[in-house]
């Protein structure tokens, strides 16, 4: 995988990264630009139309560079060898069906042992549609990946494909290059689990058959000694996600976006019924170790050699909570002096080596990434 960055976020920045990839030999492009970056979408979708190779990617609140997440500008990775690309649209729709795409794609792509990709991050079928993706390719490819989408206007088109920026999308990459992936979190419970008796799709409406904002106000205030309304809620919610439980295996986070008056939450993924909830909490010094175990996996994980560059896919929120801390957080997923880049994003898709691919919140991802 080779890293190509431009600091200032302008189109024509993008195009001359493109450019320089698909010069050095790229067989396949991921994209990762900032919403900050203000791109024309006509110029956008022209130059995403005019890539004459595969290509995923999308619009993120920040990328990562050399060690830094960036609110403005653009990263470019190049991969070598053969690619193949499968683009999924409508995922919040019912009737989509996700597997005959992806069925193709598992045809053309024969030999890929990565498959980078992204999605809408604000979709409403993403738990289901990663479930699809692992139904078909399983355990033979290892997976990296992530929501794309704004914090600030929810779904815009943000996830880029050779057909131009697409909204309610998923845009899939196969790779010849080898990866080895670590997943952590460094989240823990502050309670008893509760069950959820009520969610429909991305929305958690009840836990112990209670309106779910009223549970979770006793509980985070029971732990914090301080009340707090729906108002306050953006602030207080950056501490105090929920966990839903796995038999014998880490919690997967789901990160509470926004309440509605109805006192419902919106997630990134969906929640389903009859699963056991708990809300979780950590601090700065769980969050920077669990991502450097992240790190350690990825490495571990990867067979053959010694990495060439590491991909991060890290929630936004863990750069929201962590702020002047993050560039900690960045530094310990890699060893010193190696090259890294990658995005912020709404949700983050993994495996982590030998288990189930998931669709995370508020979680950090490593791929190592071999030499070609």
């Amino acid at each position: 995988m080779k890293i190509y960055f431009d600091e200032n976020g302008t189109l024509a920045g993008l195009k001359g990264l493109i450019c320089r990839a698909l010069s050095d030999g790229a067989g396949g492009l991921a994209v990762l630009a900032c919403e900050e970056n203000g791109f024309d979408r006509a110029g956008l979708d022209a130059l995403l139309r005019s890539v004459d190779k595969p290509l995923t990617g999308g619009l993120f609140p920040a990328v990562i560079y050399g060690g830094k997440a960036c609110s403005r500008g653009s990263v470019v990775l190049g991969f070598g060898g053969k690619a193949e690309t499968a683009v999924i649209k409508d995922i919040s729709s019912p009737s989509t069906d996700f597997e005959p795409a992806m069925e193709g794609l598992a045809d053309r792509a024969a030999g890929a042992s990565t498959m980078i990709l992204f999605t809408d991050g604000f979709a409403e079928r993403n738990v289901q549609f990663t479930s699809s993706l692992f139904d078909i390719f399983g355990l033979a490819i290892n997976y990296v990946g992530g929501g794309a989408g704004s914090l600030k206007s929810e779904r815009i088109p943000c996830v880029f494909t050779n057909e131009g920026v697409l909204r309610d999308a998923a845009a899939l990459l196969l790779v010849e290059c080898r990866s080895g992936v670590g997943v952590a979190h460094g989240w823990r419970p502050i309670g008893e689990p509760m069950l959820v008796t009520g969610a429909e799709g991305n929305k958690l409406l009840t836990l112990d058959l209670r309106n779910a904002f009223e549970v979770y106000v006793e509980k985070v205030a029971a732990d914090t000694g301080v009340s707090f309304g729906k108002e306050d809620f953006p602030q207080v919610s950056r501490g105090y996600p929920f966990g839903i439980a796995r038999i014998d295996m880490e919690m997967i986070v789901r990160d509470p976006l926004k309440v509605t008056p109805e006192g419902y939450f919106i997630f990134p993924g969906e929640i389903p019924k009859d699963a056991y909830i708990s809300i979780l909490t950590s601090d700065e010094q769980a969050l920077l170790a669990a991502s450097a175990k992240a790190g350690g996996r990825a490495a571990a994980a990867l067979q053959g050699g010694e990495p060439e560059n590491f991909l991060i896919i890290d929630c936004i929120s863990r750069l929201l909570s962590l702020k002047d801390r993050f560039g900690s957080e960045l530094a310990g997923m890699t060893p010193p002096h190696s090259a890294s880049a990658g995005a912020c994003t709404i949700g983050e898709i993994a495996n982590s080596g030998t288990e189930f691919l998931e669709f995370y919140n508020k979680t950090a991802v490593v791929a190592a990434m071999g030499k070609e």
